[in-house]
């Protein structure tokens, strides 16, 4: 990957994380969507993948908020959904490893102020995807 190609991603990235703080979930997609597209997906594959990752963090505001009420079933409902969503990411772009219960287990976990279950997780998501060796040069 070249280094304006992953300055646009990181920012894209950044911009993702922006949105979802300030609730602006269309854009949100887009954002979601122009990533896809500058990774070679095709249009319809990049809305479609874009829109998903939008409903999934609005599921996960959904689950947060289940979980300040203390509904623990409404909150995982919520997550399942978040997988779900996730899933259908994986599906549309034809990704061959799942990851979306580790990145679904790490927003829940996250947000329930478990470092060390997020923390896991995000090293599963990211091992699934590259595999150990790949994961261990870098650091």
């Amino acid at each position: 990957m070249n280094e304006t190609l992953a300055a646009t991603l990181g920012e894209l990235q950044a911009q993702i994380y922006w949105l979802h703080d300030a609730k602006e979930f269309t854009e949100l997609a887009s954002a979601a969507a122009t990533i896809y597209l500058k990774l070679g997906y095709t249009q319809q594959q990049a809305e479609t993948a874009g829109n998903l990752v939008s409903e999934a963090y609005q599921l996960a505001d959904d689950a947060a908020n289940a979980q300040k009420a203390s509904d623990f079933d409404k909150e995982m409902q919520f997550y399942h959904q978040v997988k779900d969503k996730l899933t259908e990411v994986e599906t549309t772009l034809g990704y061959q490893t799942s990851i979306a219960i580790h990145q679904m287990k790490w927003w829940m976990y996250f947000r329930h102020k478990q470092k060390l279950q997020t923390l896991l997780h995000l090293f599963l998501q990211h091992f699934r995807v590259v595999g150990l060796i790949n994961l261990l040069i870098p650091i």
